[in-house]
């Protein structure tokens, strides 16, 4: 009984730390905001992110969730977004809700930068870590597995105007275009993952950029 009431005591004790440190982290996040001259938003960062951009949490900044959005920008425009591995965590219709909302929030001419993992991979060990329901971490939480053509078509559903990246083509070809990680970061990418060595591909994304018109 009193190793259940100990059990039971760590547990709220870690809520309540866990509550507190999500209460400062959307309480910097507005600062920053209010302070920012440029907006360049990461969502669902975990705390990783770049220079001059802001990390935000789904807590306080979700997807689905437009007072959330009312509430951090108060009017204002954005003038970047990244996601690395985040809309995969959506199924397929509230991928495109949420292209749609945050369409709403970018300046024209600002984009939006997504990394998911990418379905055309002709490496069986990666699809299957991948997937809905795969073994690699994360994977458990994963609704869909976007390939390059699908994505495509939820970005311009969405009204975006699409520019590809880094994909496997329908054939299983990996394709590349130069892009600048000032306009945002995406770690898991061929230049910028540890696991690519010597020339061999070990570890890459679907990157996708969309720019509103």
């Amino acid at each position: 009984m009193f190793i259940r009431i100990k059990q039971q005591l760590g547990l709220q004790y870690y809520l309540i730390r866990m509550r507190l440190k999500l209460r400062r982290e959307r309480s910097d996040f507005l600062r920053q905001i209010r302070d920012a001259d440029v907006l360049k938003v990461v969502i669902g960062s975990s705390g990783i992110f770049e220079a001059g951009w802001m990390p935000s949490n789904h807590q306080y900044l979700n997807l689905l969730n437009r007072a959330h959005w009312d509430t951090a920008f108060q009017g204002r425009l954005l003038d970047g977004l990244l996601a690395e591995h985040v809309w995969e965590h959506l199924n397929a219709e509230d991928g495109v809700l949420a292209l749609k909302l945050v369409y709403g929030y970018l300046k024209s001419g600002a984009r939006i930068r997504l990394a998911v993992p990418d379905g055309y991979s002709p490496d069986r060990a990666y699809i299957d870590a991948v997937k809905p329901g795969g073994s690699g971490a994360g994977s458990d939480d994963h609704k869909v597995l976007y390939n390059v053509d699908s994505l495509e078509r939820a970005m311009t559903e969405a009204g975006f105007h699409v520019e590809r990246l880094e994909y496997y083509d329908v054939a299983g070809h990996f394709q590349q275009a130069a892009w600048d990680r000032a306009d945002g970061m995406v770690h898991r990418s061929l230049l910028h993952d540890e696991r690519n060595v010597d020339g061999e591909i070990g570890y890459t994304s679907l990157i996708l950029d969309g720019l509103k018109p």
